[in-house]
């Protein structure tokens, strides 16, 4: 199956495929335009203090902004797959999970003949500050909260709360990417985002949101979603708590490393 679409931060067109994977090979992203290169998700490979998003990287090859296709991946609990893509920059459309699930829906999934890699959580982890903080709690099943409380008065203080597997879906994938005017602008300078287009994610500024929300929390929802996609680098089922409080990327990567190594 293919999707194509242009890049969040890059503008770049480009085009996914999604094929099927053998037991155990878990999520491997494939870069067509370089002979064919490999990256599998696995906490090895994410590339450290990149920001706004979530990349990996083998050798010298990088994919960028992977974390909204793996939180659909883990909504829809598809664990091994390849995902062949042409450029650096995974392409989508309003900056969200959603963009990929009615492609992946429609290819549908197979039962393999192989044990779910599950992993219990039995002690807290708590990362972070007084500020900005990412709790893992032990828990019987899988559930998400989350806190935004940000200094721009259209998005004020939104909360998303313990939202379960059998909920990813309706509640968390179609919540798209946010930013404020302020932090466009110190993305174009840092050359990080190559563009000034209004379209690609929902842009906050002095007149409110570019795009009406969703729903009242749609930011906060994104925000969670972005933990599940990041977490999904874990490679197994992980079953935990999760609370998020003005925690982001940095944080999640963290979480992803400190489980690998409780949870080998």
């Amino acid at each position: 199956m293919i999707f194509t679409g242009r890049g969040l931060f890059s503008d770049m067109p480009g085009t996914i495929a999604f094929h099927p994977a053998e037991p155990g090979m878990g999520v491997i992203f494939r870069r067509s335009d370089l002979d064919g290169a490999e990256i599998r998700a696995h906490p090895d490979n994410i590339v450290p203090d990149l920001p706004n998003c979530t990349a990996l990287e083998a050798g010298n090859e990088r994919v960028l902004v992977v974390e909204h296709v793996l939180a659909c991946l883990a909504g829809l609990q598809i664990d091994n797959i390849v995902i062949e893509v042409d450029g650096e920059e995974l392409p989508g459309l309003d900056g969200c999970a959603g963009d990929y699930l009615d492609t992946l829906k429609s290819a549908g999934r197979t039962e393999q003949d192989a044990q779910v890699r599950i992993r219990k959580l039995r002690v807290p982890i708590i990362i972070g500050n007084l500020e900005k903080s990412l709790i893992l709690f032990p828990s019987d099943e899988f559930s998400i909260s989350y806190i935004l409380d940000h200094a721009d008065p259209t998005l004020g203080t939104q909360f998303v709360h313990n939202v379960t597997k059998d909920r990813f879906v309706d509640d968390l994938l179609p919540a798209r990417t946010f930013i404020t005017e302020d932090e466009a602008r110190q993305a174009i300078k840092a050359g990080f985002l190559k563009h000034e287009k209004r379209d690609r994610a929902i842009l906050i500024g002095g007149d409110g949101p570019s795009k009406e929300f969703l729903s009242d929390n749609e930011p906060a929802c994104h925000k969670a979603q972005d933990i599940v996609g990041d977490l999904a680098i874990f490679s197994h089922h992980l079953i935990a708590s999760i609370i998020g409080i003005k925690s982001g990327h940095h944080l999640n990567h963290i979480a992803v490393k400190r489980l690998q190594m409780l949870l080998p």
